[in-house]
Formats: C-alpha cells, structure tokens, sequence
C-alpha cells in the first residue's frame, strides 16, 4: 500500500484505539490480517499484556503504539483487514492501495461475514507448518484451496498435522552424528505426515531425509468391510 493510504490508516486506527481504550471492559480482543499476493500474514493483539503475536513472535507493544506500528507495516503489503472485537460488536478496518474504510457488524451478522474467516487457528501459536510458508505443501496434501484458504473440514487436521512436527522436532537433534534421518511410517493412509515431516526435515531443519511410508491395502479392506458389517 501506498505512503497516502497508510496515513490514512493510522488516522482511522487512532479512533478505534480511543474506542478500546474507553471500552476496555467490553473489548475481547484485536485482530488483523496483511494480504501480499496470495498470501496472509495475521496477527493478534493482547489487550490485557499488551502483547503482540505476529509472524511467529510475540512483541511487547503498547495499545497508544499499536496504531504506528500497523501502519508502518502497511506499506509492504496489499491490503489490511483489522478487526476491534467487541461484546456484542466488531468494528472492521478494511484497507487497500484505493481506499481506507471502516465498518460496524454486530455479532449476529459477523457469523455470515466473509471478508475475514474464522479459521480455527490458535494465533497465539507459532506453527512449524506455516500458512502462506507452505502453501504448495499444504494445497497439495489438501489442507488448502487453490486460492490459498484453509479449508473447515481440515482445521483439525492441520492443528494434528502441526502438533505431530512440534513432538518430532525435539527428536531430530539427537541425529546430529547421521548425514541422513531414515524415517518409516507405516500404516500411513494418505501420508499427511509422511509428507509434512519430509518437507519439515528438508526445508526448515536443513537436514537431508529419507522417508518410507508403507500401507497394507488388502488388510485396510478387510477391516473397513468387517466395520461394514457391524
């Protein structure tokens, strides 16, 4: 976004840090969204600690510097979309390089709202499998569309597929003497951790890996049919 649109977003953001302010007995929480491409960068503000968490750290910055601090990052990407959750309410600022604007939903409407979805995503977390670092893993393996979104009925199964990596990764120093990690996954269905763990090891671990998911089609029959017939 352009230098015009980013003064004009910290313009509209101090009214809605005025409104947190004066109503923070009633605020649950703030919210935003960069967009750059086809990619999302989100973060989410603590009232209460005055923490921010965003890109995977968590930033001690108070509510009055909230307002510069998105606005400073504004200019490197396409659009923003904030969000001051309140009881009842949620006052949205949307922003690209056109325009700036803001809007009142309440909560009832917010169900049906889709300019920000609610994903499921614990962005208090720092994710080893990162949305918008992994996309072409995760698109692939159907955790994402095309478009980049994450799908409802994979929510679950990404958070899995995230704790799994999170309980493997403190293992993988203890092969510092290896050259090569050997990993065997059997009974491996569709290989949603075969895949996860081999582009983890690679990609972010630097490691050179070598996997082997092994599954028992004629044994994985029998026991759906035998599930069939009870």
């Amino acid at each position: 976004m352009n230098k015009q649109i980013c003064e004009k977003i910290k313009f509209m953001l101090s009214a809605i840090i005025i409104r947190a302010e004066e109503n923070s007995d009633f605020i649950k929480g703030i919210d935003f969204t960069f967009k750059s491409g086809g990619k999302e960068f989100k973060g989410v503000y603590d009232i209460d600690k005055n923490m921010l968490c965003y890109n995977g750290q968590n930033l001690n910055i108070k509510l009055n510097d909230l307002r510069n601090f998105i606005a400073d990052e504004s200019i490197k990407y396409d659009s923003l979309e904030l969000r001051l959750l309140e009881r009842g309410k949620t006052t949205i600022l949307s922003a690209d390089n056109k325009n700036v604007k803001i809007k009142n939903i309440d909560e009832e409407a917010l169900e049906d709202y889709d300019g920000h979805e609610r994903t499921g995503i614990n962005l208090k977390r720092s994710y080893y499998i990162k949305i918008g670092e992994a996309d072409d893993l995760l698109k692939a393996i159907g955790i994402l569309t095309k478009d980049g979104k994450l799908k409802n009925d994979m929510i679950r199964k990404y958070n899995q597929i995230d704790h799994f990596v999170e309980l493997i990764d403190s293992y993988i120093d203890e092969f510092q003497d290896y050259d090569t990690i050997n990993v065997l996954d059997c009974a491996c269905g569709k290989s949603y951790l075969t895949f996860v763990l081999n582009y983890y090891i690679k990609e972010k671990r630097k490691r050179i890996a070598s996997l082997l998911a092994l599954i028992h089609l004629r044994l994985l029959l029998k026991i759906l049919r035998r599930l069939q017939r009870n």
